[in-house]
């Protein structure tokens, strides 16, 4: 199946013309908490960056997926790429070591969203088969998706949530 994400906002794609919207993504005042609603304004989810004090120098964190009701649907962990976990290598000096997946759960099977750069983001599983693509449209705007299985529209859009989140993490921050 083929969707177009523009603006937040989820679309069924037909045959090379967007029709109808599906969810779409809500920014409250948060910077990392977003709603995914209903076209009718229901709330079908919340995703958010939950810390965790994991003992460690570092600011260890998962990427979760909520229902209503705070039931956590899916926990992601995101993961250094190889060759800058910084408790093998090190903590480089100029720069923060680059995350590059998120290793999730869903429906009782293991997957990873992992980001071949920022304009593409590739979800597999286990076996690495292909499960989801997340394509951005250069000029024009906006992101193709691709996927291969069945999965809700929001929770479409709460992966799409997560790649975002990962990009993030790799941001030079200046001070």
């Amino acid at each position: 199946m083929t969707y177009q994400i523009h603006s937040g906002i989820l679309y069924e794609n037909c045959e090379k013309s967007v029709t109808r919207k599906l969810a779409y993504i809500k920014y409250p005042f948060s910077f990392t908490k977003k709603q995914i609603l209903s076209p009718s304004n229901e709330l079908l989810l919340t995703a958010d960056i939950e810390l965790i004090d994991s003992g460690k120098n570092d600011d260890a964190r998962n990427y979760i997926l909520l229902a209503p009701n705070n039931q956590r649907i899916i926990v992601g962990v995101p993961g250094y790429a190889e060759n800058s976990d910084p408790e093998i290598f090190g903590w480089p000096l100029s720069h923060a070591p680059r995350c590059d997946h998120v290793s999730f759960r869903y429906l009782n099977q293991d997957f990873q969203l992992q980001m071949l750069n920022t304009q593409y983001y590739m979800i597999t599983d286990v076996r690495g088969q292909r499960i989801m693509d997340f394509i951005h449209n250069g000029f024009i705007g906006g992101w193709t998706v691709h996927t291969y299985m069945d999965f809700e529209p929001s929770i479409i859009l709460g992966l799409f949530i997560f790649s975002k989140y990962l990009d993030k993490e790799n941001e030079f921050l200046i001070v």
